[in-house]
This record gives C-alpha cells, sequence and structure tokens, in this order.
C-alpha cells in the first residue's frame, strides 16, 4: 500500500499528548522549513518531482515568502515538526506540518486564501 493511501484510525475518545514549542521563523530554520516543504508537497503530488523545483522555491521562500508573511516553527527536541505562514495579501494561510508519532508518520500541507 503506497503512503498515500494508507488510512490510520485512532479511537474517538483517544488521547493524543504532544509537547512542542511554537515560536517565530529565523533565518537558520530556512533549510529545515525547506526540506519540509518539499517533504510534504512530495507525498501530496507524487507524480511531480519536487527535487527539481528547490531552488525555485529557495528563491521564492526568501525573496517573496520571508519579508511578507508571518511565519511561525512548531519544533519539538530541536526538530521543526511544521510551520504556519500567514500572508496579509491577499490573506493566505499555509500550514505544513509533519506528526511523528509512535511507528506512525504523517504529512499535511494547507493552503487556504481568504477572499
Amino acid at each position: 500500500m503506497s503512503q498515500r493511501s494508507q488510512r490510520i484510525s485512532v479511537a474517538p475518545d483517544a488521547m493524543v499528548a504532544a509537547s512542542f514549542t511554537l515560536r517565530r521563523y529565523t533565518p537558520a530554520d530556512e533549510a529545515a522549513a525547506i526540506e519540509l516543504w518539499r517533504r510534504t508537497w512530495q507525498l501530496a503530488y507524487p507524480h511531480i518531482n519536487f527535487d527539481d523545483r528547490v531552488v525555485w522555491w529557495r528563491q521564492r521562500w526568501r525573496e517573496e515568502l520571508v519579508p511578507a508573511a508571518t511565519i511561525t516553527v512548531a519544533e519539538a527536541n530541536g526538530k521543526m515538526l511544521g510551520f504556519v505562514t500567514v500572508d496579509p495579501c491577499p490573506v493566505v494561510l499555509t500550514v505544513v506540518c509533519e506528526i511523528v508519532g509512535i511507528g506512525l508518520r504523517r504529512r499535511h500541507r494547507y493552503s487556504i486564501p481568504f477572499l
């Protein structure tokens, strides 16, 4: 079964405890953020080779996104779990996260434009 088609069931009454920190993005986060972006998009769109797009994305990240958006990083044990970008014009919320649990790895990417 491919990663894309795996389904995970969690009992409705299951408790999930997470310990992570939210903080502002710093330039030292760039490599981890771009790699997390690449992995999540590759999972979401396996027919596209995102390795070929990293140079383009890094330039867009540095020149367009970082100067304009508010970026919040979620991390645990020194590892980036995800980040949220809020771009005010147009208002777009992008969430990229990787949740690692007991033998469980899920990746999500959401972009939500607000009109």
